[in-house]
């Protein structure tokens, strides 16, 4: 049997036998007109929402989801045999998914057809599950700079709360107390702040971590160490 035999006993676009009078199959990779998440055909209404559920809904609200029209490209009849159906790229239109330029390819646009050139079928499916595993690294580097976010707060206001007990003002009067009220970065201005030299054992800095300081210095030593994070 042809392999063009064959297609012409399967309906769905991916070449597999359907069951039960069914149009395609669901989870088809080639359907890009049916949603992966919930198997339903996508419309103007087709959402999803902060759970990346879907929502089908004239009051939708979140990440809207089109469909994707595939084009098919018949090539003619060669002198090996019939020509294959293509899949005309979704990105270039001259080209097809399996690299091929249309004008080095005769044939026209049809329809009706199911695609047969199987490296362009195998292109779309790479590039659905290519668009599957980005749109998930999306979701999961979201997800990890909400907790990160969440955790800098928590530590921020473990901070604040901190540097109000007495354990930090008995440090702080020390600090002062050793620098005679002087700022240990100018020698010059009085010192009205305390600067954390590192917090590595923050919550429990022995002096030698800690100077006095006053503001100015404070700001340029602060400004120094955050280019230097970020370099």
């Amino acid at each position: 049997m042809k392999l063009s035999d064959i297609y012409k006993t399967m309906n769905c676009i991916c070449g597999k036998a359907l069951a039960n009078g069914e149009k395609f199959h669901l989870g088809c990779p080639l359907r890009l007109d049916i949603c992966k998440n919930c198997n339903k055909s996508y419309n103007e209404h087709h959402y999803r929402d902060e759970d990346m559920e879907c929502i089908v809904s004239d009051e939708g609200t979140g990440d809207v989801y089109e469909p994707i029209e595939l084009t098919m490209w018949a090539a003619d009849l060669h002198e090996f045999g019939p020509g294959k159906v293509h899949i005309v790229n979704i990105d270039n239109d001259q080209k097809t998914f399996c690299g091929r330029w249309l004008r080095a390819v005769p044939g026209k646009f049809v329809d009706d057809k199911v695609a047969t050139c199987v490296q362009c079928r195998n292109c779309i499916v790479a590039r659905e599950e290519r668009n599957k595993r980005q749109k998930q690294w999306q979701i999961d580097s979201l997800q990890r700079q909400q907790e990160q976010d969440q955790v800098w707060e928590r530590r921020r206001q473990e901070y604040r709360a901190y540097l109000q007990t007495p354990a930090w003002m008995n440090r702080r009067n020390a600090v002062m107390q050793r620098a005679n009220g002087r700022c240990e970065s100018c020698g010059i201005a009085t010192a009205t702040e305390v600067h954390h030299k590192t917090y590595e054992h923050i919550f429990n800095e022995p002096l030698f971590d800690l100077v006095a300081i006053c503001r100015s210095c404070h700001e340029k030593i602060t400004l120094i160490d955050r280019e230097r994070k970020f370099r």
